[in-house]
């Protein structure tokens, strides 16, 4: 659980992302541990972090739910870096409101693709029936032609006697 990361003097960016994916006890167990390594009381902790020490003692005990603000600022105080450092910045901003229109225009054309392949099945199906409608055209056009000669036949024989 980030072992090494408990007694680094001054924790990379990298840490701080993996540390986000731990869970709420793993944190809290990581952050203990963190403490100790750097000597701080809870009085100290609360100092650096701004947070009341109180509070800090029931999240501890487990008897409050931790809001994210708070758990950051405990956590700021524990890594060594700043708030600015955990509040996104405009290119992020710009980069997650970009991911966004990209996902909307992807689902976008995932509807108009879905609407196409409709459509050109459609399409085949008329395309067929079409095709079914000639040859049954042509088929009639074939027996009214053998039915005309025959009763062209039969005329003339009839007309030459």
């Amino acid at each position: 659980m980030f072992e090494k990361c408990i007694k680094c003097p001054r924790i990379g960016e990298s840490c701080v992302p993996n540390l986000m994916l731990l869970s709420f006890p793993d944190l809290l167990q990581w952050c203990n541990k963190r403490q100790n390594s750097l000597d701080w009381t809870n009085k100290k902790l609360a100092e650096n972090s701004k947070v009341p020490e109180g509070t800090i003692g029931r999240i501890k005990a487990g008897e409050e739910d931790c809001k994210y603000s708070t758990m950051r600022s405990i956590l700021i105080a524990l890594i060594g870096g700043t708030k600015d450092e955990f509040a996104c910045t405009e290119l992020v901003e710009q980069e997650l409101q970009q991911k966004e229109r990209l996902e909307q225009q992807a689902a976008k054309l995932s509807a108009v693709e879905a609407e196409n392949e409709m459509l050109k099945e459609r399409l085949r199906q008329i395309d067929e029936q079409h095709r079914k409608d000639i040859r049954a055209v042509k088929e009639e056009y074939q027996e009214q032609i053998v039915f005309l000669k025959d009763e062209l036949k039969a005329w003339r024989s009839w007309h030459q006697k």
